[in-house]
């Protein structure tokens, strides 16, 4: 994932955590929880700031949002989950569909490209099925 599309998912990331936290916080309030200025934190949600955020101050904010690192920077679309429980999940669903991958070819992936290959290899199986089916359907008439 390049650094621009990175930035721009992160900074859309803490500002809809900090929107959606409840009660709603501002940005001088979440400012002031990880102990930087509030035109710092305006950076931070800003996508054209070329700086992300330096670890420490990710770190607080999955904690104080409840939410993975993995999906602050973009690796996971459920906020609650990390790369490796994605992985996880993945590797069984993969097994249920006949398809094998080793880890290590997982975590070279992101979320996005392990989704469609997912979806490639259902839409194959659901494939086969369908002209499976019609197969029977023919030989029986």
């Amino acid at each position: 994932m390049n650094q621009d599309l990175l930035k721009e998912i992160m900074a859309e990331r803490i500002k809809t955590c900090r929107k959606n936290h409840v009660p709603k916080m501002t940005q001088i309030e979440l400012a002031k929880k990880l102990g930087v200025d509030k035109a710092l934190m305006s950076k931070y949600e800003n996508p054209k700031y070329p700086d992300m955020p330096p670890h420490r101050v990710l770190n607080q904010i999955g904690d104080i949002f409840e939410v993975s690192l993995d999906y602050l920077n973009g690796r996971v679309d459920d906020p609650h989950t990390t790369l490796s429980e994605y992985i996880e999940q993945v590797s069984r669903a993969n097994k249920m569909i006949g398809m094998s991958f080793s880890e290590e070819e997982l975590k070279s992936l992101d979320q996005q490209k392990i989704d469609k290959i997912i979806q490639y290899m259902r839409d194959q199986v659901n494939l086969a099925l369908s002209e499976s089916s019609s197969k029977t359907n023919s030989t029986k008439f």
